[in-house]
Protein backbone atom coordinates (compact mmCIF):
# COMPACT_ATOMS: atom_id res chain seq x y z
CA UNK A 1 0.00 0.00 0.00
CA UNK A 2 1.50 3.36 -0.98
CA UNK A 3 2.71 5.61 1.85
CA UNK A 4 4.15 9.09 1.99
CA UNK A 5 7.88 9.46 2.63
CA UNK A 6 7.10 10.90 6.08
CA UNK A 7 4.83 7.99 7.00
CA UNK A 8 7.42 5.49 5.74
CA UNK A 9 10.12 6.98 7.95
CA UNK A 10 7.78 7.24 10.94
CA UNK A 11 6.41 3.71 10.75
CA UNK A 12 9.22 1.77 9.06
CA UNK A 13 12.74 3.20 9.06
CA UNK A 14 12.78 5.91 11.72
CA UNK A 15 13.10 3.57 14.69
CA UNK A 16 16.35 3.27 16.63
CA UNK A 17 15.94 -0.49 16.19
CA UNK A 18 15.91 -0.33 12.35
CA UNK A 19 18.94 -2.00 10.81
CA UNK A 20 19.50 -0.64 7.28
CA UNK A 21 22.59 -2.83 6.76
CA UNK A 22 20.36 -5.88 7.24
CA UNK A 23 17.50 -4.60 5.11
CA UNK A 24 17.24 -4.67 1.32
CA UNK A 25 15.24 -3.44 -1.63
CA UNK A 26 14.76 -4.82 -5.17
CA UNK A 27 14.08 -2.59 -8.14
CA UNK A 28 12.89 -3.38 -11.64
CA UNK A 29 14.89 -2.19 -14.64
CA UNK A 30 12.82 1.01 -14.73
CA UNK A 31 13.67 1.77 -11.08
CA UNK A 32 10.30 0.79 -9.61
CA UNK A 33 10.61 -0.83 -6.19
CA UNK A 34 9.24 -4.36 -6.51
CA UNK A 35 10.24 -5.84 -3.15
CA UNK A 36 11.85 -5.09 0.18
CA UNK A 37 12.87 -6.58 3.53
CA UNK A 38 13.02 -4.40 6.64
CA UNK A 39 14.85 -5.69 9.72
CA UNK A 40 15.31 -4.59 13.31
CA UNK A 41 17.33 -5.45 16.40
CA UNK A 42 15.81 -4.69 19.77
CA UNK A 43 18.58 -3.77 22.21
CA UNK A 44 16.51 -4.75 25.27
CA UNK A 45 16.01 -8.27 23.89
CA UNK A 46 19.73 -8.57 23.13
CA UNK A 47 20.61 -7.44 26.66
CA UNK A 48 18.05 -9.83 28.19
CA UNK A 49 19.03 -12.93 26.19
CA UNK A 50 22.69 -12.28 25.46
CA UNK A 51 22.00 -13.16 21.81
CA UNK A 52 21.61 -10.90 18.84
CA UNK A 53 18.39 -11.65 16.98
CA UNK A 54 17.64 -9.95 13.69
CA UNK A 55 13.87 -9.50 13.59
CA UNK A 56 12.61 -9.45 10.01
CA UNK A 57 9.54 -7.27 10.42
CA UNK A 58 8.41 -6.76 6.86
CA UNK A 59 8.89 -8.71 3.65
CA UNK A 60 7.00 -7.22 0.75
CA UNK A 61 6.77 -7.96 -2.96
CA UNK A 62 4.32 -6.17 -5.21
CA UNK A 63 1.74 -8.55 -6.65
CA UNK A 64 2.98 -8.36 -10.26
CA UNK A 65 6.41 -9.65 -9.17
CA UNK A 66 5.37 -12.43 -6.79
CA UNK A 67 6.41 -15.96 -7.65
CA UNK A 68 9.66 -14.78 -9.27
CA UNK A 69 11.98 -15.29 -6.30
CA UNK A 70 12.23 -11.62 -5.30
CA UNK A 71 11.44 -12.20 -1.62
CA UNK A 72 13.70 -15.25 -1.45
CA UNK A 73 16.64 -13.37 -2.97
CA UNK A 74 16.17 -10.37 -0.67
CA UNK A 75 15.84 -12.60 2.38
CA UNK A 76 18.99 -14.53 1.44
CA UNK A 77 20.90 -11.25 1.12
CA UNK A 78 19.61 -9.97 4.47
CA UNK A 79 20.40 -13.24 6.28
CA UNK A 80 23.94 -13.26 4.86
CA UNK A 81 24.43 -9.68 6.03
CA UNK A 82 23.17 -10.70 9.49
CA UNK A 83 25.67 -13.58 9.65
CA UNK A 84 28.46 -11.26 8.51
CA UNK A 85 27.53 -8.82 11.29
CA UNK A 86 27.50 -11.43 14.03
CA UNK A 87 23.80 -12.02 14.59
CA UNK A 88 23.09 -15.28 16.39
CA UNK A 89 19.53 -15.81 15.18
CA UNK A 90 16.80 -14.30 13.06
CA UNK A 91 13.08 -14.36 13.68
CA UNK A 92 9.87 -13.14 12.08
CA UNK A 93 6.15 -13.28 12.62
CA UNK A 94 3.73 -14.36 9.93
CA UNK A 95 0.00 -14.86 9.59
CA UNK A 96 -0.50 -18.62 9.18
CA UNK A 97 -3.26 -17.91 6.64
CA UNK A 98 -1.12 -15.57 4.54
CA UNK A 99 -2.31 -16.06 0.94
CA UNK A 100 0.91 -14.81 -0.72
CA UNK A 101 3.04 -17.93 -0.32
CA UNK A 102 5.15 -16.33 2.40
CA UNK A 103 5.21 -19.47 4.55
CA UNK A 104 7.01 -21.40 1.81
CA UNK A 105 9.56 -18.61 1.30
CA UNK A 106 10.36 -18.54 5.02
CA UNK A 107 10.55 -22.32 5.24
CA UNK A 108 12.98 -22.50 2.29
CA UNK A 109 15.09 -19.75 3.92
CA UNK A 110 15.50 -21.98 6.99
CA UNK A 111 12.97 -20.49 9.40
CA UNK A 112 11.13 -23.00 11.58
CA UNK A 113 7.98 -22.72 13.67
CA UNK A 114 8.80 -21.57 17.18
CA UNK A 115 5.33 -20.87 18.58
CA UNK A 116 1.76 -20.25 17.54
CA UNK A 117 -0.39 -17.41 18.78
CA UNK A 118 -4.08 -16.68 18.53
CA UNK A 119 -5.29 -13.11 18.59
CA UNK A 120 -8.83 -12.29 19.62
CA UNK A 121 -10.42 -8.92 18.97
CA UNK A 122 -13.63 -7.47 20.22
CA UNK A 123 -15.59 -6.15 17.25
CA UNK A 124 -16.63 -2.50 17.38
CA UNK A 125 -20.02 -1.86 18.88
CA UNK A 126 -22.59 -0.13 16.78
CA UNK A 127 -24.85 2.45 18.45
Amino acid sequence: MPASAEAWVHWRTGSRAFRPACSAVARAADGEIVGYVLSYEHDADTARTGRRDLYVATVGTIAAHRGRGVAAALLARVLQAARDQGYDTSSLTVDAHNPTGALGVYDRAGYRLNRREITFALPPTHP
